[in-house]
């Protein structure tokens, strides 16, 4: 059926809807439900002498989660609509942003399946407690985006700033701040303005208040340029788009040395 080698699996469980869920991790019959055209083989039998992920657990479904509690606990995989049960050997990986102890408590998670999953608990706390690791993680997306080695030295200004932030959407906010600097920068290395404002503004305000007027308005002044030109630089679509009056949109763009049209 396949090769059986020591592979990992992954499956997001607040991607999927409840009801294929089930058809995800535990397979199906052909004709075990309306267009269940063939049979198909589900994530804890494909993990068979590898290993599933099974990320955000905390929103698993109850139902659902009895389930896995068995097949942990026998080692048996019983497809949708079959009469029979087949063995996988898997280990399992499990990950959540929640706090299953509280989500326990509200009735919401088995907490017999807490306690067999948590055989070796790792805790990674927010970004905004090891903001040391925030130099090795800006030189691991530039690897990945086939950028320079090692450009969180060659951007000691915007380490500094980024070191400064309160990163409330952890490593994905920063993946995606990083994506927005690096794009705007092009071939060259990303610099402070590159990154998004509230980013920008909030290491000026804490290290240079009386700088951040002069940022906020060079800031506004970019994005009404950005937005001018997307409108084909038509005034009374810019100022639509942009929620002003066309005396003010003039205003602005004359305050910018933009010639009227």
């Amino acid at each position: 059926m396949y090769e059986k080698i020591n592979y990992v699996v992954a499956i997001n469980c607040a991607s999927i809807p409840a009801d294929l869920l089930e058809s995800e991790l535990f397979g199906h019959e052909k004709g075990a439900f309306s267009g269940a055209a063939n049979r198909k083989y589900g994530l804890f039998e494909v993990a068979d002498k590898g290993t599933i992920l099974l990320d955000e657990i905390g929103e698993m479904p109850l139902e659902l989660q009895a389930k896995i509690l068995r097949a942990i606990e026998t080692g048996k995989i019983r497809r949708l609509g079959s009469t029979t049960e087949v063995w996988s050997d898997f280990r399992i990986i499990s990950s959540t942003n929640r706090n299953l102890e509280d989500t326990i408590s509200q009735k919401q998670f088995r907490s017999d399946l807490y306690f067999r999953l948590n055989q070796f608990h790792i805790s990674v706390p927010p970004l905004r407690n090891r903001k040391s690791d925030i130099s090795e993680l800006v030189d691991f997306f530039a690897l990945k985006k086939n950028r320079s080695a090692n450009p969180s030295t060659e951007m000691p200004d915007c380490i500094e700033m980024l070191m400064h932030y309160s990163w409330p959407g952890n490593v994905r906010q920063l993946f995606n701040a990083l994506e927005r600097a690096f794009l705007l920068a092009g071939s060259s290395t990303p610099l402070q303005k590159h990154f998004a404002p509230e980013i920008t503004l909030s290491y000026v305000n804490k290290t240079d208040p009386d700088k951040s007027h002069t940022l906020l308005a060079d800031l506004e002044n970019e994005h009404i340029l950005k937005v001018y030109y997307e409108m084909g630089q038509n005034r009374a679509k810019t100022a639509s788009a942009l929620g002003i009056s066309v005396r003010s949109l003039f205003n602005k763009l004359k305050s910018i040395n933009i010639p009227s049209s």
